[in-house]
Parts: C-alpha cells; sequence; structure tokens
C-alpha cells in the first residue's frame, strides 16, 4: 500500500486515516471565436476554472480513536446537523501549496466499507474557493429645486425678526412656496406664536395675518 506521508489539514483538522491519493485538477477557460468566412474557430483564452482536489483516505482502528470516530470528524468537517450550506476551509498541504490553493469548499463527501477488513475508504472533494467582490450601484442624489418666496412676503418675514410689523396679506400662493419648502415650522417660530389659520389657506390668504 503507497501512503503520502505529508499531512493534509483543513481548518482546524487533520485529516484522519491513510492518505492513499491526492488529485489535483486545474483547467483554463478558452472560448472559440466564429468568424464569418472562416472554417477554423480561433481560440481565445478567456481565465481559468476553480481548480478541484480529490483526497481518498482509508481510515483504520487506532489505539486512539476507531474508524467510526475517524469518519464522525469528517462527516462534520463536511456537514454538521443543522448545517444550511458548505464551509469555506482554510487548507494546508505541500503539494497544494504548490498549486496556490489556500481555500476550498468542502463538495462532497463518499466513504465505503466491506466486511472483510475493519477499514472504512473515504474520499473527499473540494473545490477552491476564489472569493470576489460584487459592485454595489450606488443611486445617484436627484436634486430637488424649491420655489422662491415673493420678495414682498420676505422682506415681511425679515421685518417679524427686527421686531418691524407693516401690515402684509399673506396670499394663498405664499402658504402653497412655504408648504412646498417645509417652512411651516420657522413661519410659527417667527410668528412668535402657532398660525391659527393655517389649517384653513383660503381664510389665510383672505384676512391676512392678524396677530
Amino acid at each position: 500500500m503507497i501512503t503520502i506521508d505529508d499531512e493534509i489539514k483543513i481548518g482546524d483538522i487533520i485529516l484522519p486515516g491513510l492518505v492513499q491519493k491526492l488529485t489535483i485538477n486545474g483547467s483554463a477557460i478558452i472560448d472559440e471565436v466564429e468568424i464569418q468566412g472562416r472554417k477554423d474557430k480561433p481560440k481565445q483564452a478567456v481565465g481559468y476554472e476553480n481548480s478541484t482536489i480529490k483526497i481518498t483516505l482509508l481510515l483504520i482502528n487506532t489505539e486512539g480513536s476507531s474508524t467510526y470516530e475517524q469518519l464522525a470528524i469528517l462527516q462534520n468537517a463536511f456537514k454538521k446537523t443543522y448545517q444550511k450550506k458548505p464551509v469555506v476551509y482554510n487548507i494546508f498541504n505541500k503539494h497544494l501549496s504548490i498549486r496556490n490553493i489556500t481555500k476550498v469548499l468542502f463538495s462532497k463527501l463518499n466513504s465505503s466499507e466491506d466486511n472483510k477488513r475493519d477499514t472504512i475508504k473515504v474520499t473527499l472533494e473540494f473545490t477552491e474557493y476564489i472569493p470576489f467582490k460584487i459592485p454595489v450601484k450606488r443611486k445617484a442624489r436627484t436634486k430637488t429645486s424649491k420655489a422662491k418666496v415673493s420678495s414682498s412676503f420676505s422682506q415681511y418675514l425679515n421685518n417679524r425678526r427686527t421686531g418691524l410689523e407693516p401690515p402684509y396679506k399673506i396670499t394663498a400662493e405664499d402658504l402653497k412656496v412655504t408648504a412646498s419648502n417645509s417652512l411651516t415650522t420657522d413661519i410659527n417660530k417667527i410668528f412668535r406664536s402657532p398660525i391659527k389659520d393655517f389649517d384653513n389657506p383660503t381664510a389665510f390668504a383672505m384676512n391676512g395675518w392678524k396677530g
């Protein structure tokens, strides 16, 4: 029996048993380009597929643990009870390091045994994990233009601030402008008391401010 001496570690777990085989498959993505008038299809390099890793283990009884206890370790690494999705693992091994593989998804776990031996044969498959960021599109801010207050009404507001209170008849248009600009609170502060008829714009516009 040929075994690989170098241990394999995923996360904090050293894979139990004897490593019989380690296979790493990597491939490039190459597309064929169709050009009108040509029979041949030129090849165009696009990128690389994520590598796949396949590990074959032979679990044997030892003084420290049985084959079933070792299998339970692998099962928990693959899928715990109530686990919803695969976990990303850091993976450590000389062979894998040379192939520039550091993170993987545990994609498949197969196990088999027979009645002739007290051993369990396990095959683990991993897919190289290469994180990528999804660009987030930011919505453009829309600028809202504010309606302008009439010059006479603006002068009236300034006079109220300075203590001068010449008579002024507030129009319906002034009410419309101040409402659209959310100036109700500011006007109340300027008048130093609530505007009694503000809920009735028609009466307010016809009678003016009566202080």
